[in-house]
């Protein structure tokens, strides 16, 4: 069983997330095992100091390395992960190798981020987008998700080879009822019921709807003969 360990001034904020959906359905049947973690509770002195001043300026304030060694220590990290701005962007490719830990230790940053030498012990930086928040809370919470669907058990096989981003493709859109409404209608090939239609609608769909949303993917897709025609009727509707 896999286990995730999320270091966090706020394990409130870990805790409440852990309450909902299907990821709390996973960890109640054994699927995964998530510790919210107060580091806090390794703090200095009676106010449990986690931060001090940065050397040289003295006007901002990091996460302290020892702090965070001894509690790291502690719990036992496995592969540890730092969420901050300045790490490698986080894909689907990225969740599908950390499904494969048994291990993770997930430290959320605040203040102006972390000691340099806690960020050169860890195994990996993470950042979920070119954005700032005020912590690495958020970030965690997005890992935990996007690595929690992929184990076994979570959810059907066939969901996550379909999902954008498993393909190198956006997942095309589906559609349900009514048929009509307001005056727009579900396209007729989806309620045709001829499989084959179905299929080719669904790719062009997701061709087209990757060319326009995501055109940095689109570049990286090494495209069909059949994908090619489907674009070109696509530009001559």
């Amino acid at each position: 069983m896999m286990k995730i360990n999320v270091v966090t001034i706020f394990p409130d904020m870990i805790k409440d997330f852990l309450k909902q959906g299907l990821v709390k359905r996973h960890i109640e049947n054994g699927g995964i095992e998530i510790n919210a973690i107060n580091l806090r509770e390794w703090g200095i002195g009676n106010y449990k100091q986690v931060d001090d001043y940065v050397f040289g300026t003295g006007k901002s304030i990091l996460m302290r390395y020892d702090v965070l060694s001894k509690c790291l220590d502690d719990i036992g990290k496995g592969h540890l992960i730092i969420t901050t701005p300045a790490g490698e962007k986080y894909d689907q490719k990225k969740a599908l190798e950390l499904s494969e830990k048994d291990v993770i230790t997930i430290v959320c940053g605040r203040y102006e981020g972390f000691d340099g030498r806690i960020e050169n012990e860890a195994d990996d930086l993470i950042s979920v987008g070119d954005y700032v928040l005020n912590g690495g809370e958020t970030a965690a919470m997005i890992m935990i998700e996007s690595i929690t669907r992929l184990l076994k058990g979570f959810t059907k096989e066939e969901n996550i080879k379909n999902d954008s981003h498993s393909t190198g493709l956006l997942e095309c859109q589906h559609f349900t009822r009514p048929a009509t409404y307001n005056g727009k209608s579900v396209p007729d090939e989806v309620l045709s019921g001829n499989h084959a239609e179905i299929e080719k609608f669904n790719r062009k769909n997701s061709l087209v709807r990757t060319l326009k949303n995501r055109p940095d993917m689109f570049s990286n897709i090494k495209l069909k003969k059949e994908d090619v025609s489907l674009l070109t009727d696509h530009i001559h509707e």
